[in-house]
């Protein structure tokens, strides 16, 4: 969580968009790391979106448990134009990953992702990933 807040505040300050974060989680999440890579890349990617595409004026990042409790909730969310996401390309024209790279890093974390959008209402990008039980009773027990 301290490197996803330095990311999202360079990312602020890049882009001219605030970015809050919520974390209801303690400072290690649980996660393995190659999910935590995961994780960051599919919110780094859902940012990109929010500054090249959505004309957000901010966005929020919010970790949470899961619902049902065994594993993290993201999102992704921003106040820009939103889009239809049924008739939404899933790659950039450019080369750029979209939605279904960020779809395929939550898989290989075991996870799953949904966009929810409706036009002139914004977007949420909803990552869900299940925690490591190794690391999740390691941390818990405060090692």
């Amino acid at each position: 969580l301290t490197a996803l807040s330095a990311y999202l505040e360079k990312f602020t300050q890049q882009s001219g968009v605030p970015v809050d974060l919520e974390a209801t989680v303690g400072d290690e999440p649980g996660l393995s790391t190659s999910s935590e890579i995961q994780v960051i890349r599919v919110i780094q990617e859902a940012l990109t979106n929010v500054r090249k595409h959505a004309r957000a004026t901010r966005a929020h990042v919010r970790v949470t448990d899961a619902p049902g409790g065994d594993g993290l909730m993201i999102v992704v969310e921003d106040d820009g134009r939103g889009f239809d996401p049924s008739t939404a390309r899933t790659t950039h024209h450019d080369g750029g990953y979209g939605l279904a790279t960020m779809r395929e890093r939550m898989q290989l974390a075991g996870g799953s992702l949904r966009i929810d959008s409706i036009p002139g209402r914004g977007t949420q990008v909803i990552a869900i990933v299940p925690q490591n039980p190794r690391i999740r009773t390691a941390v818990a027990a405060g090692q």
